[in-house]
């Protein structure tokens, strides 16, 4: 079962206690709102999850709490007069590299900066990354199986924001590679959807070899919708597309698309989970057209064979590795 907070989260909010800061605190990519409920009142959300800003408001609702601001990546940091900012540690280096260089031109010095994780992620290459950007830092001990690393804000100038740390941003993943080898040519004029598009490899390829194909560009992260606005807008692709950040298809009318592609994520924050692919894999066939088709590639041991024909009549085999499997889904 997966749990909204743990005790990380409860090492961040004693580790700021102890700061006790007057003014707001900037919380970063709270992902089920454990910390900005707590600290309602003050807090300032600024994250990159759809979901997440869905929880919190869901959560501040079920406790009777008062609103929570939230600004959305890639939008910069509501950092002026906060007094102390609090997160959790995100999964890549790259994306901790992003968000401490977002962060850090909108700090007054002196600010205290605390990230936290479980204590196995807590890496020195964490440490470094939060130093160059932000100010001295340092890694404390372990408490409630986690590790905190405390920061203070200097007046250095840090890096710009670089890579957005947005999964097949850098380069081409072999499983989407997989399922690029297996779409063919598409209807003409055909509503073709990248559910949890990520950085929008599986969308632009359908755009460049199908130019009258309409495309959806769908993901619970603002920052992979904006990476695949932005590389739309390079690659000068001219398909009527648009780009949404929400919560698979909740926003998507019923039996309203030719072909879904959909690479799924196994992963939510650290634990490893089939639900989001079941998500999806239901959602995709309320959307689909009557011989519509999902697109989807795995792992082979996710058995995505075994679970497509709980929502499609047909599945087929399209591609396959000793790795990873691309199967067709027709509604």
């Amino acid at each position: 079962m997966l749990q909204a907070w743990d005790g990380a989260d409860r090492y961040l909010l004693e580790a700021l206690a102890e700061h006790a800061p007057t003014g707001p605190v900037l919380v970063v990519d709270d992902a089920f709102g454990a910390l900005s409920c707590t600290l309602a009142g003050r807090a300032r959300g600024w994250g990159d999850s759809e979901l997440g800003r869905l929880a919190l408001e869901h959560n501040l609702a079920q406790n009777e709490l008062g609103a929570v601001p939230w600004t959305p990546m890639p939008r910069p940091p509501p950092g002026e007069g906060v007094a102390a900012v609090v997160g959790r540690l995100p999964r890549s280096l790259a994306r901790l590299k992003y968000l401490t260089a977002a962060l850090a031109p909108t700090l007054a010095p002196d600010t205290p900066v605390l990230f936290g994780d479980k204590s196995k992620h807590v890496q020195k290459s964490a440490v470094a990354a939060i130093e160059e950007a932000i100010g001295p830092a340092a890694s404390t001990r372990a408490a409630h199986r986690a590790r905190l690393i405390l920061a203070t804000r200097d007046e250095r100038v840090g890096p710009e924001p670089a890579s957005r740390g947005v999964f097949g941003e850098d380069e081409l993943d072999r499983g989407s590679a997989l399922l690029l080898e297996a779409l063919g040519p598409l209807p003409e004029g055909a509503e073709v959807i990248d559910l949890g598009c990520g950085a929008g490899a599986l969308g632009l390829a359908a755009a460049k070899r199908n130019p009258s194909a309409s495309l959806l560009f769908c993901d619970e992260s603002h920052l992979a919708v904006a990476s695949a606005r932005d590389r739309f807008a390079a690659a000068g692709l001219t398909n009527p597309a648009r780009f949404v950040a929400q919560d698979v298809l909740a926003d998507v009318p019923d039996a309203s698309a030719d072909v879904i592609l959909c690479n799924p994520p196994f992963h939510q924050g650290q634990a490893i989970t089939r639900r989001v692919a079941a998500h999806m894999f239901v959602e995709s066939a309320r959307v689909l057209r009557p011989g519509g088709m999902l697109i989807v590639v795995g792992n082979r041991h996710l058995g995505y064979h075994a679970r497509l024909p709980r929502y499609f009549p047909r599945v087929q085999v399209m591609r396959s590795t000793k790795r990873f499997v691309v199967l067709g889904a027709t509604r």
